[in-house]
């Protein structure tokens, strides 16, 4: 399937601050793809963000997969194709689609570029799983940075539980 590049680049200038007299601008690249019959894929990329480039395409991307916003056999963006649009390098984008496909949510078909795996509800699970013990393992290291013990933590956890129920 062609991907239609109607791409559009939205450079919006987050914010200015003075940092010993030099101004500092913060930028972020909006991206979208729009695929024929098949939906809309949204990258957001953040040129000043601590996390690399190729790490917020694949989480990104990881993201929609798993939530079904991508689903079997859609096919993601040509390699050289993103790579052009963001303006980043060919290997930034293959380093990205390789951390996909290593997780075995993508496949590379030779020639044809890179498709969605289908996605087995055990395989989702575990994926989820792997998400939930990494924003706790972030949420256990600012607890303890800011010297909140285990029961607070647990309360609070349970607080936010039960807001959606």
């Amino acid at each position: 399937m062609r991907w239609n590049s109607s791409f559009f680049v939205v450079l919006k200038k987050i914010c200015k601050f003075g940092v010993d007299k030099i101004s500092m601008v913060l930028y972020s690249v909006y991206i979208t793809y729009k695929q024929l019959r098949r939906g809309v894929i949204d990258l957001k990329i953040y040129q000043n963000s601590n996390e690399p480039i190729y790490k917020q395409i694949a989480t990104q991307l990881r993201e929609q997969i798993l939530t079904g916003k991508l689903r079997a056999g859609d096919p993601l963006p040509s390699i050289r194709g993103l790579a052009q649009d963001l303006k980043i390098s060919v290997i930034t984008t293959m380093k990205a689609y390789e951390e996909l496909s290593q997780e075995g949510l993508v496949t590379s078909s030779k020639g044809k570029g890179y498709y969605v795996n289908a996605q087995d509800e055990r395989m989702l699970k575990e994926q989820h799983m792997r998400q939930l013990e990494q924003h706790l393992s972030d949420a256990i290291y600012s607890a303890r940075i800011a010297g909140v013990g285990l029961e607070e933590v647990e309360q609070t956890l349970e607080a936010l539980w039960n807001i959606d129920e």
